[in-house]
């Protein structure tokens, strides 16, 4: 399953400018897996602080996009939508930072849920920028009914 970032919004409550999904390239409700992408755009305002001269993607914005696609599989594999559900962070563990992502570049989040228990999701993310790993987490969140 393919998705723009118009049915995105459809499944996440999130909205520009902290919208981290341009599109999802597959979705395997079996083996709940999500292969979702964003594009680092040259003239993202963030990178204009991050770093000045020197911009870079933060950290913690490759974990929060893989978070969002967290979101978007549970929400299709609970067919619920963003009218219906908000996802709210409940742990993160085990992040790992390998390498910066730059203007320029796109990143390829590679998401499992690997346990779903009532309103508990935990997940395990590998981000990559053109096939090399740069940032690796796991990360726990709760799904509350609007």
């Amino acid at each position: 399953m393919q998705l723009n970032r118009e049915d995105v919004k459809k499944l996440i409550a999130h909205r520009d400018p902290i919208l981290l999904i341009d599109r999802v390239v597959n979705i395997d409700t079996e083996n709940e897996e999500i292969h979702a992408q964003f594009d680092v755009k040259e003239d993202w305002d963030i990178l204009g602080g991050h770093f000045p001269g020197n911009p870079i993607m933060p950290g913690v914005l490759t974990v929060e996009a893989s978070a969002q696609a967290s979101a978007v599989l549970t929400n299709t594999l609970l067919g619920k939508t963003s009218e219906e559900v908000l996802f709210y962070f409940a742990a993160i563990e085990n992040v790992r930072f390998k390498a910066p992502v730059l203007p320029g570049n796109t990143i390829d989040m590679k998401v499992k849920i690997t346990k779903r228990k009532a309103s508990i999701v935990k997940s395990e993310a590998k981000i990559y920028v053109d096939d090399k790993l740069v940032t690796e987490c796991a990360f726990t969140a709760k799904v509350l009914d609007r």
